[in-house]
């Protein structure tokens, strides 16, 4: 939980960065509109930041306690095998596919939003990296869930880029069919140890694995 307030006051903190560096900062409208969430996002920082303090001493101590030692060294091109793992290895594809159409087709009109979207994808995996190479490895696909969000945003972009329907219906027919059926098959054989598996006794735990 502590990483995901993290990665959500950096990627709103980067986006207003953004805007008031790059942007179009003359215009005395923008300035407005940069000034008004940025000063929300302090205030939401100022309310949180007891309950981060707290959190970070627990994941602190967890850290030094060894919980944390399970997690394998993943390579640099673990963002790209994670998001192929959530999206499931058949849908990844056209979500990629879509997901690049839609960046070279709005990359003119809606400059702003395209960078946006490519931030709030690239940041998680970012911080998640930077911590696994200087601190411990802590490359979890759960930790980069907000990617995900933005990654599935950013291919729906580029499904509404079609212009044609009778090309933009049979396209979005396959994408749901494809993660009906990765659904389909983690419901089968889960990829990760469930909940009802972590809370069972050690014997029945390994019981359950190998009848799998």
């Amino acid at each position: 939980m502590q990483l995901h307030i993290i990665v959500f006051f950096a990627a709103e903190g980067l986006w207003l960065a953004y805007l008031l560096t790059v942007g179009r900062t003359r215009d005395t409208a923008i300035k407005l509109s940069v000034a008004r969430p940025a000063i929300a996002l302090v205030v939401a920082a100022m309310l949180i930041a007891p309950l981060a303090a707290a959190a970070s001493r627990v994941e602190i101590g967890a850290l030094h306690a060894g919980v944390l030692e399970w997690i394998e060294p993943q390579p640099p091109w673990w963002p790209f095998r994670a998001l192929k793992v959530m999206t499931g290895n058949a849908a990844f594809w056209p979500f990629l596919a879509l997901s690049i159409f839609g960046i070279w087709r709005q990359r003119i009109q809606t400059v702003q939003g395209t960078i946006f979207i490519i931030c709030w994808l690239a940041l998680p995996f970012v911080i998640v990296m930077v911590i696994s190479y200087a601190i411990t490895p802590f490359m979890l696909e759960r930790y980069v869930l907000s990617g995900l969000v933005a990654f599935l945003v950013m291919a729906a972009v580029g499904l509404a880029s079609f212009r044609s329907k009778s090309a933009r219906y049979p396209i979005a027919a396959l994408v749901v069919a494809q993660s009906l059926a990765h659904v389909h098959h983690h419901w089968r054989a889960p990829e990760d140890i469930q909940w009802r598996d972590a809370g069972a006794p050690p014997r029945q735990r390994q019981a359950g694995k190998k009848s799998r």
